[in-house]
């Protein structure tokens, strides 16, 4: 694999590194005659983002809430090679990064992109979609994070940090209002309750949308949604050496997903002759796609400063949530193919940490972590009067340690390892039942009794050796280029959506090797950022979860290999401008895949050969820009935004295109029709805002828009062959609306 590097890394890096654009570091600036200082926690210290030799996109609080980014689903407009997607609106999102993802939708799926929320990694993707609020920054790490962000980090990891009490009293309050009765709540208070020793800040959030797709067979709005959500928190200061802070937090989640219908066969038709339904403001279902999530936790968070710099950290979690999820995968108001996917999660995590002092020759952090999950999940598809318990319990444990060595002046040398124990046990139920009229998903109330056809019991151990090692040479006082190499690790994982006999089992660890070069700079009398990286992904043993005529097949890919090259720039000419661009070219494709098990009419029932198949949900090429101009008025100021965001083309299974199927007679005429339906051409999406902001920036009143030109787009699909149908979800089309905030107290 080794050859691609001087072919494909160093001539993509020489032209990203020379371009005559600026890094995007971070959207963390302000128009100030230069591109502010942006500090990063990647580390697990507080360092310069400039100085970390890691390909990282910054947020900060400020920042999201002038973009109008709410969740993690409207970061992929700003950060390349970062796609989001979901089929459960908010819950459960699925992260692509530099082409590496997964197809997963049960519970107890996982993906290959690590979430933390304030250092405390969420192992249940549920709730990994929810709206963010009192943010104080966002990070996104890309490309394998194996020692110190190291559970699940093949792709990279996103770290959400929420502000914390402070000294000064202070807050905010901000409220918006936008077509399709689109309404945001958002305030926050905090400051000191004992002086110098305790502080304390309440964070609260409401969000409802109205709608605007009719499903005319059931005569409703069908995606509409509320949520809610609040945290508290307390932060005890132990003098000057240490600190307690403790986090609650509680959200509530209602909406409803509609999928949009469209047929194989001629005329758009599916099997049933029902035709293809393009247009996105209605759908004709005969049962409305609800998900509903509730989810809590806690954490308290240890920090001790000893005489001599030395510090101990200790943060003790636990996160819990349920999950009800409601799909008719047929599209049509025919009661055919209504699945129910029903989910608790209780997980306890704990992470202790000693870390050297900042200064010296050498640095360095040790550390364990441990986590804890019970998992019950149901999946019930009353078409096959199928009802599949799972019961899941993972148990997780780690020994990490990473050094920084300052070799010369110039030249400084970083090395990680992570050790992981992880088990994986299942005890797994399957009965045919007779569904009620009642309530068909609900196995208890079966009109006849319950047969099993599944009772599956296994437990499997993995164990894995990740780790990194860079070196960063500073060829100018702000000019850096570095060299890594990091692996990452996924652990095994279970099949849980099953709808008959035979379809249990394991899909074993993914691994990922990552050689990467990069380079990071600011020039101009830092007014110009560049930074950039190209990399080259040794892919083995991909979980890869492939739809069926019914149900799901879990299994792996032997290997694949995925090469590119990205970067990001800033450049703040004046007081006035500032603009951000950045892009990725990414080459993602499956170097060994002999036997995959596609939809048996798509080669007879038989395994097919995806060997130098692309990768699904991963587009070649991303593209954004966002240009900003501010200018002051006689009473405050104002600032005028727009930003667009281009996507190449995405295939959503890897079979799209293969010339290796052969299709049982009655598809095979319409077999391009279906790589159609699989298939999202490039995209090139806009948005607006003009912000006023009155002296002292504490009252803001914005005008935005959303999607400018309306342009439609599949965000998502999936394809029920048997019926002869894909199951589409198509985005927002324009949206509009005006904010208010208003900032009290200090900064």
């Amino acid at each position: 694999m080794n050859r691609y590097l001087p072919r494909h890394i160093g001539r993509w890096l020489l032209i990203s590194v020379t371009a005559p654009l600026a890094a995007y570091g971070s959207p963390d600036t302000s128009i100030s005659g230069d591109l502010q200082e942006i500090v990063v926690t990647a580390t697990k210290r507080t360092e310069k983002l400039q100085q970390v030799p890691l390909p990282i996109t910054v947020f900060d609080g400020q920042e999201l809430a002038q973009l109008g980014a709410q969740n993690p689903f409207d970061l992929a407009a700003y950060t390349p090679a970062l796609r989001v997607e979901s089929a459960f609106g908010l819950v459960q999102p699925r992260f692509n990064l530099r082409g590496v993802g997964t197809d997963e939708y049960g519970a107890n799926a996982q993906g290959s992109v690590g979430v933390y929320v304030d250092e405390v990694y969420l192992n249940s993707i549920a709730t990994q979609g929810l709206n963010f609020f009192d943010m104080d920054r966002v990070e996104i790490l890309r490309g394998p994070q194996g020692t110190l962000w190291g559970m699940n980090t093949t792709a990279g990891a996103i770290t959400f940090t929420t502000r914390t009490p402070t000294d000064d009293v202070n807050g905010y309050a901000s409220a918006s209002y936008g077509n399709f009765d689109s309404r945001v709540i958002e305030a926050a208070v905090g400051g000191p309750l004992v002086d110098d020793k305790l502080l304390g800040r309440v964070s609260a959030f409401y969000n409802s949308f109205g709608g605007y797709v009719r499903n005319t067979y059931l005569d409703t709005i069908d995606n509409s949604n509320s949520e809610s959500a609040a945290r508290v928190q307390l932060l005890w200061r132990f003098g000057d050496s240490g600190s307690l802070q403790l986090t609650g937090h509680e959200g509530h989640l209602n909406q409803v997903v509609p999928v949009f219908h469209a047929g194989y066969g001629p005329d758009g038709e599916d099997a049933n002759g029902i035709g293809t339904n393009d247009d996105r403001y209605q759908v004709a279902e005969d049962a409305r796609g609800l998900s509903t999530l509730t989810s809590s936790g806690g954490l308290a968070k240890l920090s001790w400063s000893f005489p001599n710099d030395w510090r101990i950290t200790n943060i003790t979690a636990v996160e819990q949530n349920t999950v009800s999820l409601i799909v008719d995968d047929d599209a049509t108001q025919l009661a055919i193919a209504n699945e129910g996917y029903f989910s608790s999660v209780q997980q306890e995590s704990e992470e202790f940490r000693l870390t050297s002092p900042d200064r010296g020759p050498v640095t360095w952090i040790a550390g364990v972590f441990g986590l804890y999950e019970t998992l019950k999940f149901r999946y019930t598809i009353p078409l096959f009067d199928t009802n599949t318990q799972s019961n899941i319990d993972t148990r997780n444990y780690a020994a990490f340690g990473s050094t920084t060595i300052h070799f010369a002046d110039r030249v400084t040398g970083r090395f990680g390892v992570r050790y992981t124990n992880e088990n994986k046990s299942i005890e797994q139920l399957g009965v045919n039942y007779t569904p009620s009229p009642v309530d068909q998903y609900n196995v208890a109330l079966s009109t006849t009794p319950l047969v099993p056809f599944l009772n599956y019991n296994q437990s499997e151990t993995w164990k894995q050796t990740t780790g990194d090692a860079s070196l960063d040479y500073w060829i100018a006082e702000r000019a850096m280029i570095y060299a890594r190499v990091a692996k990452g690790f996924r652990g095994g994982t279970y099949n849980t959506v099953i709808t008959g006999p035979g379809q249990q089992g394991a899909a074993n660890p993914e691994t990922l090797i990552d050689y990467e070069l990069g380079a990071k700079t600011q020039e101009w009398d830092r007014r110009l950022t560049i930074n950039a990286a190209a990399f080259l992904y040794n892919y083995r043993d991909l979980q890869v979860i492939l739809l069926q005529s019914a149900g799901a097949k879990l299994q792996n890919a032997a290997t694949a290999r995925v090469d590119g090259v990205e970067f990001e720039a800033s450049a703040a000419p004046n007081d006035h401008w500032l603009l951000h661009l950045y892009g990725s070219w990414i080459d993602a494709i499956y170097t060994s895949f002999p036997n995959a098990s596609v939809p048996a009419a798509l080669n007879s029932g038989l395994p097919a050969n995806l060997d130098n198949q692309p990768l699904e949900r991963a587009p070649k090429d991303t593209a954004g820009l966002l240009v900003r101009y501010s200018f002051p008025v006689t009473h405050g100021s104002v600032s005028l935004e727009t930003d667009w965001r281009y996507t190449g083309k995405v295939i959503f299974a890897p079979w799209v295109g293969s010339r290796n199927l052969q299709p049982v007679p009655s598809l095979a005429p319409y077999l391009q029709n279906v790589f159609n339906l699989t298939t999202q051409n490039p995209a090139t999406t806009g948005n607006a805002r003009v912000i006023y902001a009155a002296p002292g920036d504490r009252l803001e009143v914005a005008a935005w828009a959303k999607n400018l030109t309306n342009v439609q787009y599949k965000t998502n699909m999936f394809n029920l062959v048997f019926n002869r149908n894909a199951g589409i979800y198509w985005n927002d089309p324009l949206t509009y609306g005006m904010t208010v905030s208003f900032k009290f107290g200090g900064r």
